[in-house]
């Protein structure tokens, strides 16, 4: 689900159709749209949505004319979207789109007009990305670039020395991140990063140096209901509600 500018609500589904909720008769307007099933919905600042898929690249939907341009991935060009397994996709505050990608495809940059800037791991380089199965993007207030990924933990990435910084968990460190494996990202009031995983939450305080952690405990009524966090998403009143893998939401 996505709430565009115009206070429009948009929902991919799970095989390739965008629909539009009409507010006027509380039904859905549909658009076929490949194949693959939408996981990602964000809005460029020209209005057009960009749609991530898992198997069929990016789409760029313009919203007044609908129609769409799909980015996949081309073997013979190395400058084509790295993998067509999108995870996640998000518009900075330039207006740059960043699209996390799965199956070995890391963090990618769009280039107009229809080319992508790769940002992948090296073994060799610890200022590289630290995986290249990249499940979560989340610019805060204070316009860090955070990057959260499938057993890589988080990364801390500079856009203009295309570096990153690497969070993760230490099994001998109890303030060290909880998980490696990061799913959500979201900010509080107060400026502190919320991660979720799938063992808990951490939060990274403004320092950045050490971590909160918020885990499930069947003895506590008041904890976390389940250990894996899905979502994490804040209201305009700073509630923090908190999807879960298998026991619904928490309200924080």
């Amino acid at each position: 689900m996505f709430e565009d500018r115009e206070n429009r609500i948009w929902a991919g589904t799970a095989n390739g159709g965008l629909s539009l909720f009409d507010h006027e008769n509380g039904n859905f307007i549909n658009y076929k749209i490949g194949s693959s099933k939408i996981v990602s919905i964000a809005q460029d600042l020209t209005g057009n949505l960009w749609l991530g898929t898992l198997g069929e690249g990016i789409f760029s939907f313009n919203v007044k004319t609908r129609k769409y341009v799909c980015y996949k991935n081309n073997p013979l060009n190395s400058r084509s979207l790295s993998s067509d397994h999108v995870r996640n996709v998000k518009i900075d505050k330039k207006g740059t789109v960043w699209i996390a990608t799965v199956k070995g495809g890391g963090l990618n940059r769009f280039v107009k007009p229809n080319s992508f800037v790769h940002y992948k791991h090296d073994p060799a380089d610890p200022s590289s990305i630290s995986t290249n199965e990249v499940w979560r993007i989340f610019e805060d207030s204070r316009d860090n670039f955070w990057v959260g990924t499938d057993e890589g933990g988080l990364n801390l990435f500079d856009p203009v020395k295309g570096t990153f910084t690497r969070y993760q968990h230490k099994p001998t460190n109890p303030n060290s991140l909880c998980d490696n494996d990061i799913f959500a990202l979201e900010e509080d009031l107060d400026g502190n990063l919320w991660i979720g995983t799938r063992r808990g939450i951490s939060i990274l305080r403004q320092d950045k140096k050490t971590f909160t952690n918020l885990k499930s405990d069947e003895n506590n009524p008041s904890a976390l209901n389940d250990i894996t966090i899905h979502s994490l998403r804040r209201d305009q009143k700073g509630n923090m509600w908190i999807g879960t893998g298998k026991r619904g939401i928490n309200f924080f």
